[in-house]
């Protein structure tokens, strides 16, 4: 049986492996050097660990049914899709702080804020919470920077960009850490809505991951043999490179 845990070791030895096959690529491109990487190797790799390590750190119990059950019950009391649409005086918010009120348009526009992030919980972001305001860690900026997964705010409420709708499909941090999040962006010179490099290192070695456990359990459960998942690699790859990653 699979954990948290154990797909996060997994994680990790994925994520070392990239690494230092990313570091022997461009060492023999002779650009360590050009990149400032020269003597940044073992961080590097360290970096990558760690983040896969962390990277699921803030998910609930039950994972994605546990977000949309959280979600679920602020949204049952805050209820900010109803608000909109009705009158300021038949908010049907349970907070009385959060309630909307004829004549208070800033208030109103932090409270919408407000609602809206409590009902956007998201593992990745609680992720950034718990690192920083909850357990205060003390993490550097590049170890907190490799795990911000996603750049939206959880309040966002206005189209997202074209350019970055996959940066942002999802909420990458809440209010709370706003600030935060700002300073670190200054720190690591990173671009509006813009992930830290080593992130996208991270999230491959998740994917691959848990794609191969999955793949890895339909064996086990004997739901296709290891021949099958075999012949079933080598038409998928087929269509795209002529099936050389699996010659027999």
């Amino acid at each position: 049986m699979r954990t948290r845990l154990t797909h996060s070791l997994e994680v990790q030895q994925v994520g070392r492996y990239i690494a230092k096959e990313v570091l022997s690529r461009l060492k023999e491109l002779r650009l360590l050097e050009e990149y400032g990487l020269e003597e940044l190797t073992g961080p590097f790799e360290s970096v990558v660990e760690m983040a896969c390590l962390m990277h699921d750190i803030g998910n609930p119990p039950f994972g994605h049914f546990g977000e949309a059950a959280i979600n679920d019950w602020f949204r049952q009391r805050l209820a900010p899709g109803d608000a909109l649409g009705q009158p300021l005086t038949d908010d049907r918010c349970e907070v009385q702080a959060l309630r909307l009120h004829d004549g208070e348009t800033s208030l109103n526009a932090l409270r919408r804020k407000v609602r809206q992030d409590l009902c956007s919980f998201e593992g990745n972001a609680q992720g950034i919470r718990l690192v920083h305001t909850l357990m205060r860690m003390n993490l550097t900026w590049a170890q907190v920077g490799c795990i911000l997964k996603y750049t939206r705010p959880a309040w966002w409420s206005e189209e997202t960009p074209a350019s970055h709708s996959y940066l942002m499909k999802k909420p990458g941090y809440y209010l709370a850490e706003e600030e935060y999040v700002a300073r670190l962006r200054k720190e690591l010179d990173l671009a509006p809505y813009n992930r830290f490099p080593l992130t996208w290192i991270m999230e491959a070695a998740d994917d691959i991951s848990y794609c191969v456990a999955d793949l890895e359990d339909a064996v086990e459960k004997r739901i296709f043999s290891a021949e099958q998942l075999y012949q079933h690699l080598y038409d998928a790859w087929a269509v795209m490179k002529k099936a050389r990653y699996f010659r027999r």
